[in-house]
């Protein structure tokens, strides 16, 4: 007698926002509903759906952060070009979790660099833009999609390395010898095309999910934070924050893509820099701002060719 049966010619339930084992729990507990069996389907179907290398490495419960490589890399398309022994990988000096993600920057093709940045800037991660390097320090969501980027629709150029490139700031030599060992990571990223935000009333998601409006951009609560990512200047007194910030929106997909209006999809496919334009300093907004494109007073659709300098991309700086 079987302990179970399994109908593998079922239907694979791909609906995760309504087929979670998170929701099954919920209406277990809330209406009495018998899920089990739906409960076990969905779990053996995510253990052998094909998975990508960043869900592989991020979402891995090996004890030791290098671990995840030694793991994971031999299974991926990098195998071929790095090398796995114990004696390379210790020297990559990994132990938290932001040195993964700062090696997976380093490593990583430019398709996997953009799903990584936008699952840090991911509506459902928390504590974004709180701690540098903002672009790898956020806690990602468990139930957020590693893969948003599709060819057809990307709104960058994933055959270009310096579509997306992991940095250090260069060194003063006047500097004393001992500060010459510190340096700041950042990220420099060139899409296609994106937003930056206008002087109409715009609105966000807050913690809540209670849709708030604003005409401003800076958070009086966040100018401390601002200040010590060094993206305003508080020297002078009569300085106008809201002249230096900006905001920008940078989807994933192309804006006729966009404007289709999909359920959701700002949101989950978008993130949001606040930064200075002068200083070319930005990091992520935790902030989930509606970006409509249609509504030109409030988004104002840029493209990268619109520029005349050659320094087009965004910087996110880090320390």
């Amino acid at each position: 007698m079987s302990f179970f049966n399994y109908d593998f010619d079922r239907p694979v339930i791909e609906d995760t926002d309504i087929f979670s084992i998170e929701w099954m729990d919920l209406q277990r507990e809330y209406y009495n509903s018998n899920t089990v069996y739906r409960r076990f389907h969905c779990t053996l179907i995510q253990q052998l759906n094909q998975r990508t290398f960043l869900d592989m490495i991020l979402k891995s419960k090996a004890s030791k952060n290098e671990d995840r490589f030694y793991a994971v890399l031999p299974q991926s398309e990098y195998k071929s070009d790095l090398l796995t022994s114990k004696h390379e990988v210790g020297q990559w000096n990994i132990n938290t979790i932001t040195s993964v993600k700062l090696k997976l920057y380093e490593i990583m093709n430019t398709r996997d660099k953009l799903n990584l940045l936008f699952w840090s800037g991911n509506n459902k991660s928390s504590n974004v833009g709180l701690i540098l390097p903002t672009f790898a320090t956020s806690t990602l969501a468990l139930d957020a999609s590693t893969d948003c980027l599709t060819e057809h629709r990307c709104n960058f150029n994933l055959y270009n390395p310096f579509t997306i490139k992991l940095r250090q700031t260069t060194i003063d030599s006047r500097k004393k010898k001992s500060q010459e060992s510190s340096f700041q990571y950042y990220l420099s990223l060139k899409p296609l095309e994106y937003y930056t935000l206008g002087s109409g009333i715009h609105g966000f998601l807050g913690p809540d999910n209670t849709t708030y409006y604003s005409q401003e951009k800076v958070n009086p609560e966040k100018i401390p934070l601002y200040r010590c990512h060094q993206i305003i200047d508080l020297n002078d007194a009569h300085a106008d924050l809201e002249a230096q910030l900006d905001i920008v929106g940078i989807p994933s997909f192309k804006s006729k893509f966009l404007s289709w209006k999909f359920d959701g999809t700002p949101l989950d496919c978008c993130i949001f820099l606040i930064g200075n334009p002068v200083k070319n300093k930005w990091i992520l907004d935790h902030r989930r701002f509606l970006l409509d494109p249609d509504d030109s007073d409030v988004w104002v659709h840029q493209r990268i060719e619109d520029y005349t300098t050659p320094l087009s991309s965004y910087r996110f700086l880090s320390v």
